[in-house]
């Protein structure tokens, strides 16, 4: 199963029940596309309609902004607005999936950089932005840290995923 795969199933858990419907349906109309060309356009539609927001699919991407919160998956996103402006977004890579539901936020990035690397320049934006580092320790080659400071607790996780690391970040609202 590739990254991006894995990232859309991890999501689809914790979107809410009208979410994951106007996914399934968005990914049912998506299928069947290569049989016709007004297929995807009516099925985006309905999802859209589902969700009460908006879904943009373009260059490998989908982009989910609802009033649930904010969905995408694909080899290089834009992070939504929704983000929280209080947590540094890594700027070391292609953010492949990011997911802002509530007062919780979680964006997995891929990345050239080793694992400690990766976890180091974290650790930098956090410091430079104004958050503590509670703990740091490498837990089987993963090396993860956690974060407190203006209004959020940051966890964050830099894994070995093959010829890239992943580094994912996770924000909760204190």
């Amino acid at each position: 199963m590739a990254r991006n795969e894995i990232w859309a199933a991890h999501s689809l858990q914790t979107l809410s029940g009208h979410a994951a419907a106007a996914v399934g349906v968005l990914a049912l109309g998506l299928g069947l596309a290569a049989c016709s060309a007004g297929t995807t356009s009516s099925t985006q539609s309905a999802a859209e309609s589902i969700l009460g927001g908006d879904i943009t699919m373009e260059d490998g991407n989908l982009s989910i902004d609802a009033s649930a919160g904010a969905f995408g998956v694909g080899p290089d996103l834009t992070m939504p607005d929704t983000w929280p402006t209080s947590v540094p977004a890594f700027n070391r890579g292609n953010l492949i999936g990011v997911e802002v539901i509530g007062d919780q936020a979680t964006a997995t990035w891929s990345t050239q950089l080793t694992p400690e690397d990766a976890l180091g320049h974290y650790r930098s934006q956090l410091v430079l932005a104004g958050m503590n580092i509670v703990t740091e320790v490498d837990s089987l080659g993963q090396p993860t840290l956690q974060a407190t400071g203006r209004g959020y607790r940051v966890n964050a996780t830099a894994i070995d995923a093959g010829p890239q690391t992943s580094m994912i970040v996770t924000a909760v609202a204190n």
